[in-house]
């Protein structure tokens, strides 16, 4: 059984949101949800930017347009990027799996966009945190767990 909370965010240019994986948040009437941490193994292929792979967990990243207008979807500006144990943990590209490579998108109202991503971490479970901005200037929304 998964809890799954839902916030509206409150535009707030000093803070962040931090609440746990699996919960939505939205901002401006779109919706942002990570998904709670799954063991992924990459392909041959797969490169993490920032070295050797030494333990892979992959999310799933959710936006649902709840506007009554088409939502344009950048992923470099929502951008997924995530720490692991205090420390930046790469992310991992794995065209053959279709992880880490989502483009630009038109949302229409009342529809959803899922993408995987997924990161390098310790080899030891531990505290994650993955980070999306859903505006560029305002606070971006912290997603946390273990992993």
């Amino acid at each position: 059984m998964f809890l799954h909370r839902h916030f509206t965010l409150v535009d707030d240019p000093i803070a962040a949101l931090t609440i746990s994986f699996g919960q939505t948040v939205t901002v401006s009437d779109i919706a942002y949800s990570v998904s709670t941490p799954t063991a992924y193994t990459p392909s041959p292929s797969a490169a993490a930017m920032g070295g050797e792979i030494a333990r892979a967990v992959k999310f799933d990243v959710t936006i649902t347009n709840n506007s009554t207008s088409p939502f344009a979807f950048n992923p470099f500006a929502v951008g997924a990027k995530a720490t692991a144990a205090g420390a930046s943990a790469p992310d991992i590209t794995d065209i053959q799996k279709k992880v880490g490579v989502t483009t630009s998108s038109t949302i229409l109202p009342g529809k959803s966009l899922t993408y995987t991503v997924a990161f390098s971490v310790p080899r030891q479970k531990g505290d994650v945190q993955v980070e999306l901005s859903p505006t560029a200037l305002g606070s971006p929304i912290v997603f946390t767990g273990t992993a």
